[in-house]
């Protein structure tokens, strides 16, 4: 029988909408978006590094869920935000061994990864979520056809991991 104890979840919104971001923005390759992803998780965790918490590692489960709903908003079949996000943690459950809660970013922007983990800092929701005690991380980026960048990062406690 498999029982899976429901813990609170975290879940943070961002829009930003800087004058700049009305510019033109270049569409991504695939492998740019790969970078982006990159560069976000790089953010933070050397954020949570200079704060003295652990990395977060990069899971394929959960970022094919977090690439997955940005690629939803991006097309404009859900709103930005967090609609699903119960969804999306049952599937992850499917893959950590023992889940112990979980939180979520999003964001969309017509900018770097780096202003973007920056303005999640800005943000106490976002930010406690970035200093959380979660192990395992999922980062998506899409981006729609008018240049808008979507970001998701899922973040989840495996407390097997944490051992």
């Amino acid at each position: 029988m498999n029982t899976r104890m429901y813990l609170p979840i975290i879940l943070s919104v961002l829009v930003f909408l800087p004058i700049s971001s009305f510019a033109t923005v270049p569409i991504l390759t695939t492998d740019q978006k790969n970078q982006y992803q990159q560069m976000v998780l790089t953010e933070v965790n050397q954020y949570r590094k200079s704060k003295g918490l652990n990395p977060l590692k990069l899971n394929s489960a959960i970022t094919y869920q977090a690439k997955q709903h940005s690629n939803d908003m991006a097309a404009h079949k859900m709103p930005v935000g967090h609609q699903d996000f119960d969804k999306r943690v049952a599937h992850i459950q499917n893959h950590v061994t023992e889940f112990g809660g979980g939180a979520e970013n999003v964001a969309i922007y017509k900018s770097s990864p780096h202003h973007v983990v920056e303005e999640w800092l800005k943000s106490p929701g976002h930010k406690s979520n970035i200093e959380g005690h979660y192990n395992l991380t999922g980062i998506g980026v899409a981006q729609d056809e008018k240049g808008w960048i979507y970001y998701t990062q899922i973040f989840i406690e495996d407390r097997q991991a944490a051992v």
